[in-house]
């Protein structure tokens, strides 16, 4: 399973002074992945700014998809500006189509890094049982497309067993092979 939380960073997680530049880097989650806590908790990211987009149902009208359609619009421009001012955006998206993930790699500031949390259906559904708010099976029709659409891009981290610490602990170890461009 996978989703999307999308670019461009972590810019003071302390990788960068490591490699002599700020890092760019992308998370990728499904609804209900766990991003609640780890898109709040970027690799010991200081400035850093966490976008958000809307997510339609597929039954939704073509209204709706136009203006999430402008919506990413709005939040690549947004990433785009902050991070030219040294502030670094999460953006977080739910995609299930290459194309636009393609899209935001053409024009996201380099290097661009793709983190995929990818835990299974069941745990997912199992954590989103646990919240206030159960939004986990409205969603789980995207994880095949989801998963089709970013397979063999970036790194993959199957959290199903990791909490929070544990998952932002693998993202950092496993940094570089998050590179995607």
């Amino acid at each position: 399973m996978a989703g999307l939380r999308l670019p461009d960073g972590w810019r003071d997680s302390g990788l960068g002074d490591r490699h002599g530049h700020p890092r760019r880097g992308e998370v990728d989650r499904r609804p209900s992945a766990g991003r609640s806590g780890s898109a709040r908790r970027p690799p010991r990211c200081r400035p850093h700014l966490r976008l958000r987009g809307i997510v339609f149902r597929r039954d939704s009208p073509a209204e709706d998809w136009w203006r999430l359609r402008l919506t990413r619009e709005h939040v690549l421009l947004l990433a785009i500006s902050f991070s030219e001012h040294g502030i670094l955006p999460v953006i977080d998206d739910v995609l299930a189509d290459r194309t636009i993930l393609e899209r935001y790699f053409e024009r996201l500031p380099r290097p661009v890094r793709l983190i995929v949390l990818a835990p299974t259906l069941e745990a997912t559904l199992r954590r989103d049982a646990a919240r206030d708010k159960q939004v986990a099976e409205r969603w789980a029709y995207l994880a095949e497309p989801m998963s089709a659409a970013l397979e063999g891009s970036g790194l993959w981290v199957d959290s199903t067993l990791l909490d929070v610490d544990e998952t932002v602990a693998m993202v950092e170890a496993r940094w570089d092979e998050a590179f995607v461009r």
